[in-house]
């Protein structure tokens, strides 16, 4: 309803309890006829919509045939009390007959023209968007989850030693280290360097362009 009001469409609905009706559809239309409303959700949203303080106890002593009429964005800001024509049940008449409409048949998509081309050139290319896809999950190495989070460190990281890069991983023994290194840079996404300070070795590392687009970041090393 609401994208047929961009071409000018209108919509009337009727509802028998005001306070079953969702408050999206109740807040978006364009004018009210409220009639008795006697049950207490209908009464109390029935207020909230005519923005009266008695209007809860007005509205539930409505006889047959009055309402209250209010347009949200009229000239009158306020609920009119109005007299609707009400005809018992028992006189009312169906007609002898309606009008009769014309009947178009929908038209399926070959009946339109160039719209199967479009389709199956659509579908051809979403499936080879899924095919790349799927191609590129596979190639991707699996990492356990300390190698990822050791990977995401270094990420952090680039440029310290790798001792402290695993300090920030907590307590990792020495033979957890190697094993997270061995299958980081077996799957080519870092490289590792041993270098000689002083009297001791440091390792340092460097995540290659795979290891970046395993993260799905870019390097920042120039």
């Amino acid at each position: 309803m609401k994208q047929a009001r961009q071409f000018g469409g209108a919509a009337t609905l009727g509802v028998n309890f005001l306070g079953h009706c969702h408050r999206f559809i109740s807040a978006n239309a364009g004018c009210h006829v409220i009639l008795n409303q006697s049950d207490p959700d209908s009464a109390t949203e029935s207020a909230r919509t005519l923005l009266e303080p008695s209007a809860r106890q007005l509205v539930s002593s409505f006889p047959p045939g009055c309402a209250v009429f209010k347009e949200a964005m009229g000239p009158v800001p306020y609920g009119m009390l109005v007299k609707l024509d009400h005809v018992p049940a028992s006189h009312a008449t169906s007609p002898d007959a309606y009008d009769q409409h014309s009947y178009t048949p929908a038209r399926g998509i070959d009946d339109i023209p160039g719209f199967r081309e479009r389709l199956d050139a659509f579908m051809a290319g979403h499936t080879m968007n899924v095919r790349r896809q799927e191609a590129d999950r596979a190639e991707r190495p699996l990492l356990a989850k300390n190698e990822r989070k050791f990977l995401d460190h270094m990420a952090l990281h680039e440029y310290e030693p790798l001792e402290i890069v695993f300090s920030y991983m907590g307590n990792v023994t020495a033979g957890t280290q190697k094993r997270i290194l061995d299958k980081l840079t077996g799957c080519k996404l870092i490289e590792v360097k041993t270098v000689r300070a002083g009297r001791s070795w440091v390792r340092f590392g460097r995540i290659t362009e795979k290891g970046w687009e395993h993260l799905g970041k870019s390097s920042s090393y120039v």
